[in-house]
């Protein structure tokens, strides 16, 4: 699978981590620079941008936190460390009288606004889908907010498919339908816009992999009908031209199940660069192209090219989605 950039834009008032200092912030200022001048592009860019490192949820072997049995109520965290995060990291958990095994979520406001960590509690609580990780409990404890949800021990779908290269159709199909059922839940249902829907925010519920959960609600917020999002938050290759325009709604995430979509059939990227200055430039500019090197039926390449419409207002809707043949 082609070089796929493990990081992510949050809005600016996601203060950054003391002493941060990469290449990774030098290369931010050149796709101000750059996409600034595209004429689809809106001006005063760089006030809106953060880069946030995110982690894959792949056990980390041999490392603590020097954590151990840390009591949190009716549960408690020991001391496998099982992700990493710029703003936080995860632990396994379990409960006190059940011995069910959790995941914990650490959220240092030092390190995350406090606004974003009760937004993300907050948005899981009304949260009950069975494709969507399940929110257990939160506690605060001198001032780090621990959540607590259901752990997946199938591990990330993104790791998954490095490994098996691209998936058969039949399978794309299977696991299109699941994500389609949830996201059709948030937007029509729970009224919330992930933002952030990408591969490795997807995990499978155990070691059979028949099931994805969407996790990582950090970005998620509310539907308001007629209104639109500004500035810039997602991943870059999975980001809708419309984010890079900075005026947006719920269907960005629309394009991002496309981005889904094309690289589970695929491989690779719909739209890939070794910067990010060029891949959003791509985004923006170049047209939808399918390799030759793996066969894809007809009906699934109407269905991304339709997910993947560069105008919003013309791109597919969860309703035609539903009814499209490639699913029927």
């Amino acid at each position: 699978m082609g070089n796929i950039f493990r990081k992510c834009f949050r809005p600016r008032k996601a203060r950054k981590r003391p002493g941060s200092s990469n290449n990774q912030d030098s290369g931010n200022n050149q796709v101000t620079t750059q996409l600034a001048t595209d004429t689809l592009f809106i001006s005063e860019l760089e006030p809106e941008l953060e880069i946030v490192k995110r982690p894959t949820l792949a056990v980390i072997s041999d490392k603590t936190t020097g954590i151990s049995n840390l009591d949190l109520g009716d549960y408690w965290m020991g001391d496998q460390e099982i992700g990493e995060g710029r703003f936080n990291y995860l632990m396994l958990g379990y409960h006190k009288h059940t011995s069910q095994t959790v995941a914990v979520k650490i959220l240092d406001p030092r390190k995350l606004p406090k606004g974003d960590i009760e937004q993300e509690i907050k948005t899981l609580q009304g949260l009950d889908n069975p494709g969507i990780i399940k929110y257990l409990s939160s506690i605060t404890l001198k001032g780090i907010t621990y959540l607590i949800t259901n752990y997946y021990s199938g591990g990330e779908v993104f790791t998954d498919l490095v490994q098996q290269d691209h998936y058969p159709e039949m399978l794309v199909k299977l696991y299109f339908i699941q994500l389609l059922l949830t996201l059709s839940y948030l937007h029509e249902q729970a009224k919330i816009c992930h933002r952030d829907l990408k591969l490795e925010n997807l995990v499978f519920s155990d070691e059979t992999r028949a099931k994805i959960i969407l996790v990582d609600f950090g970005l998620a917020t509310p539907i308001v009908p007629r209104k639109y999002y500004r500035g810039i938050v997602g991943t870059p290759d999975y980001m809708a031209p419309e984010i890079l325009q900075g005026k947006y709604n719920y269907r960005c995430d629309i394009w991002s199940l496309g981005v889904i979509m094309y690289s589970m059939l695929y491989g690779d990227l719909p739209i890939e660069s070794d910067n990010i200055t060029q891949i959003q430039l791509n985004i923006l500019r170049s047209p939808l192209k399918f390799p030759a090197k793996i066969p894809v039926s007809v009906g699934a390449k109407d269905l991304l090219s339709k997910l993947l419409c560069k105008s919003p207002n013309k791109r597919i809707s969860l309703k035609e989605i539903r009814n499209h043949t490639w699913l029927n």
